[in-house]
């Protein structure tokens, strides 16, 4: 017994060694596992996070820029900006042995980007198995919302003065400085000018320097200017064209026609009565006096991002002086340069009737081209370095912007009353036709007259295209901002509201409301303990003049519009306009400078997959 005993006792270390080795292989194992498991949590995290974080970065760059940088070497594209916020997520795929980043576009979406981000997960403990590192990779997806259309279909952007009356309802409007902001202008004019009571604003224009947006030319002027965004897309090219340049009061008879010679069938007019370009309407500007006419500035970028405007590129500069045009109508028509006082004489084609000089006036120009009146050098001058170019445009997202100037060309402040009027449209390479393939739209902000004439008697509705909403936005909240609008002559109440081309009627966004606010004399008023709440209705309307009482004079109007979730107006982009509707009672004539500015609540950029 005892020596069964002994050989019990003498194998029992043996055993014991080796359940030890297998608990300490198990333990080993065990930590292995959290250790390395821990290990590829973290890497698949990382590279979530990079690819996240990469999509965001680059998706603004959509799609005009997927690969090519604008200006070149600045790394302002999407596939660039994607890589540089994957490193600085902790992914560099240019040191880092088995990092990979790939941004790719989203078939069928201009809008998205689909960035894959790939890194070896290390393994520490579990190599003694034969695992080793092994491939993580995420994949996200980001969008953005499609840039609200402000204007109107198609490819010109305001009326001249002969649609005026025959289907054009509204031309494009910029105001001096030394005009009173209660002329309808919300954001050129000096903002702290009388003449309106308790007018003094902070608001300027969404694009400037004095947000610090607008850092592409510091020598524009810092309040900012009104904008459009012209897209060419490949295999296209176009035009920028501008109608009506120049400032050109004519003090006292109003030209209702087209710059052609009178008898030819070119020529063509307006139905007269309101229908005019209204460019003497200001109490100030004074017949003899230049300091009180304006020079007007076009400016035009290249614009790779929709969203960064320190990405755009100055590509031309043309500033266009100021004409008296009181004698248009002799014979021959003559005109006078503002800041030199020399006659300008209208000449035209002798067998087409088309002006041969004096384009700035009643005409189109292509305000990156147009090299000026010969009969008088000194109207129209480029800025050194910057144009006029040689030819049309190519593919890619371009920016125009104008400024309101003083009458000699230097920036405001000064003692510019000028009303102006004026028309953008793109055109193809030849310059008479319309570019059916581009778009244009004004950015953020635009300001409009609307010379309606609804005096016959009747009560009249009319409708101005106002912005286009796509289906994008189901579920979102517009805000549509409105100021100085509901100006008339005559007595009798105006209705503005906004129409839901589903309907073709007012919108109604039931069991939603749209809430109405009174903003006061600045736009920055929304939000905050100086907006009053003026009511709520499932109808997006409201009264805005009674009587001879203008309730928003000077102020802004803020719509905030809750789009319906169902929202979908197709997929015909000509089908998602909005318009603004004035409903006026009998014996009305709108005359109306508005300023029309969007705001959409939330993140325009977001996730779809990450």
């Amino acid at each position: 017994m005892r020596h069964w005993i002994e050989i019990r006792i003498g194998r029992q270390p043996g055993q014991a060694i080796v359940l030890v080795v297998f608990m300490i292989m198990a333990l080993f194992a065990g930590v292995g596992i959290a250790i390395d498991a821990g290990s590829g949590y973290y890497t698949n995290t990382l590279c979530e996070r990079a690819a996240a974080a990469a999509a965001l970065s680059g998706v603004v760059f959509m799609p005009y820029n997927f690969t090519t940088p604008s200006p070149a070497g600045s790394r302002n594209d999407a596939s660039d900006r994607a890589v540089d916020e994957a490193k600085r997520n902790g992914l560099d795929a240019a040191t880092q042995a088995g990092t990979v980043v790939t941004p790719a576009a989203v078939p069928g979406a201009s809008n998205k980007l689909q960035v894959t981000v790939q890194k070896m997960a290390p393994v520490y403990f579990m190599q003694v198995f034969g695992i080793g590192p092994y491939p993580v990779s995420r994949v996200a997806i980001a969008t953005y919302l499609p840039p609200l259309s402000l204007g109107q279909p198609g490819n010109v952007i305001g009326s001249t003065v002969s649609q005026l009356g025959n289907g054009g309802y509204y031309f494009m409007r910029t105001e001096g400085w030394n005009v009173a902001r209660d002329q309808g202008d919300g954001f050129t004019p000096n903002p702290s000018l009388g003449g309106c009571g308790a007018c003094p604003t902070n608001d300027v224009h969404q694009i400037s320097a004095t947000n610090g947006v607008d850092t592409a030319d510091p020598s524009l002027p810092d309040r900012g200017g009104y904008n459009y965004k012209i897209v060419v897309p490949a295999g296209s090219t176009a035009r920028v064209q501008v109608y009506n340049a120049a400032f050109a009061p004519e003090f006292g008879t109003h030209n209702f026609c087209e710059n052609w010679k009178t008898g030819f069938a070119q020529r063509t007019c307006s139905p007269g009565s309101n229908y005019y370009m209204h460019e003497d309407d200001s109490c100030c500007v004074a017949q003899g006096d230049k300091t009180t006419y304006s020079a007007m500035e076009y400016t035009l970028f290249s614009a790779p991002s929709v969203f960064i405007r320190g990405s755009d590129t100055k590509l031309t500069q043309m500033v266009v002086k100021p004409i008296d045009a009181s004698n248009f109508g002799g014979t021959p028509p003559t005109y006078s340069n503002v800041n030199t006082g020399a006659p300008i004489t209208q000449t035209y084609n002798a067998v087409t009737g088309a002006p041969t000089n004096m384009l700035v006036y009643h005409s189109w120009i292509d305000v990156a081209t147009y090299r000026g009146d010969l009969t008088e050098p000194t109207l129209v001058s480029y800025k050194p370095g910057f144009g006029p170019l040689g030819g049309a445009l190519g593919p890619g997202t371009y920016r125009l912007r104008f400024d309101t100037l003083n009458y000699d060309g230097s920036n405001p402040p000064g003692n510019s009353a000028a009303h102006k009027g004026l028309a953008v449209r793109v055109t193809d390479a030849g310059g008479s036709s319309p570019c059916a393939a581009c778009s244009l739209s004004a950015m953020n902000d635009m300001a409009i007259f609307t010379p309606v004439d609804t005096s016959g008697g009747a009560a009249g509705v009319f409708k101005l295209p106002l912005f286009q909403l796509p289906p994008d936005y189901a579920g979102r909240t517009l805000g549509v901002d409105l100021f100085d609008v509901g100006d008339m002559s005559g007595s009798g109440n105006i209705y503005i509201g906004l129409i839901d081309p589903r309907t073709n009627a007012l919108a109604n966004v039931s069991p939603n409301t749209v809430s109405i606010w009174d903003l006061g004399t600045q736009r920055s008023n929304y939000g905050t303990g100086a907006a009053t709440l003026l009511g709520t209705s499932t109808i997006a309307e409201t009264l805005c003049t009674t009587g001879s009482t203008y309730n928003c004079a000077s102020r802004w109007y803020h719509f905030d519009v809750p789009i319906p979730g169902n929202y979908n107006p197709g997929a015909n982009p000509n089908n998602w306009w909005w318009s603004l509707q004035y409903r006026t009672t009998a014996n009305v004539t709108a005359a109306d400078t508005v300023t029309i500015a969007l705001y959409l609540k939330g993140n325009p950029a977001h996730l779809l997959q990450s």
